[in-house]
């Protein structure tokens, strides 16, 4: 866990390739990178929120995430990039992210809960190329809120959904 240092500018753990537990980033008044090359999975929830200027996020070789993820209130995000990423064993939330204007999640195929992002007004590319349908339910709740999204894009992603839908039973 890693929160309230207040002169923190950067996290670059060039040489982690696996955290057994969780990864809790959080609170951070000066971060504005957070970067992990190398991981390749985590075994638990991955919590990254209330980073006053954190611009980016990535992790370029992460496929597995056994817990939830939760990335949301980083008023400053521009970019996620998760683009090895196949699994996420619980949900995937992405929410209230004032800038955020792209998620690079491209070799997902299976996301175990809700797939849900929202409120993210100037979010105008989220790859998820080769999500896979998701166990459970699929429905309007998943993307709650597509708020600033440009019509065209916002109709590929309902789209999208309603492909990954067939043969699911739609949320209650």
């Amino acid at each position: 866990m890693i929160m309230s240092n207040n002169q923190l500018m950067r996290i670059h753990a060039g040489s982690l390739t696996v955290v057994e537990g969780g990864v809790t980033i959080n609170t951070q008044a000066f971060l504005t990178e957070v970067s992990f090359p190398a991981l390749v999975s985590v075994g638990g929830v991955v919590n990254i929120h209330d980073n006053t200027n954190l611009t980016a996020v990535s992790a370029g070789q992460l496929e597995v995430i056994l817990g939830e993820v939760n990335i949301f209130g980083n008023r400053l995000l521009r970019i996620v990039k998760l683009p090895s990423l196949h699994r996420v064993g619980d949900a995937l939330h992405i929410y209230n992210n004032n800038l955020l204007m792209q998620i690079n999640a491209n070799l997902l195929v299976h996301v175990e809960g809700l797939l849900s992002i929202h409120t993210n007004p100037f979010l105008s590319s989220a790859a998820f190329d080769s999500l896979m349908p998701l166990l459970g339910c699929v429905g309007a709740q998943q993307l709650d809120q597509t708020d600033g999204w440009s019509a065209d894009f916002a109709d590929r992603v309902d789209n999208a959904i309603l492909a990954l839908a067939d043969g699911l039973e739609p949320c209650s």
